[in-house]
């Protein structure tokens, strides 16, 4: 009977050794799976910064892009000014008598200081206007 009891507590005991051999494993799976979730999500958040970031990023170059669009066109808008004044200066200081105003043109702009009208070009509207103080040196 004796040898009945100790095998039984034997068998108790290594029954529970093993049980807690098992409760330590699945603690230790437990904590394995929940560190695995937590790196899991933050590198989940760590790509979506980056994602973000890089959206951000190309936004803002389309923005750049843009500006340095716009201000190439003003640029050029500019040179091209510049090329039609100097050519039309270059022009005027080749020819011996500059055409005549239309009938009406210099009478109008020193009482006024301001005309507008048509040449014998098709659509060749002109608009003049000048200062008062110019207008005083003329007389």
């Amino acid at each position: 009977m004796q040898k009945i009891l100790d095998l039984t507590q034997d068998s108790l005991a290594e029954s529970f050794a093993a049980l807690a051999r098992s409760a330590r494993r699945q603690r230790y799976l437990y904590f394995a799976t929940i560190v695995t979730l937590v790196v899991i999500v933050f590198v989940s958040g760590l790509l979506m910064a980056v994602l973000a970031a890089a959206r951000h990023l190309d936004y803002r170059r389309g923005q750049v892009v843009q500006y340095a669009t716009d201000v190439s066109a003003l640029v050029d808008r500019e040179a091209s000014f510049l090329r039609r004044t100097e050519l039309t200066v270059r022009y005027f200081g080749t020819i011996d008598t500059p055409r005549p105003l239309p009938p009406g043109v210099a009478d109008q702009l020193r009482q006024t200081g301001t005309v507008s009208g048509f040449v014998k070009l098709p659509d060749a509207r002109f608009d003049v206007l000048v200062p008062e103080s110019t207008r005083a040196a003329w007389g």
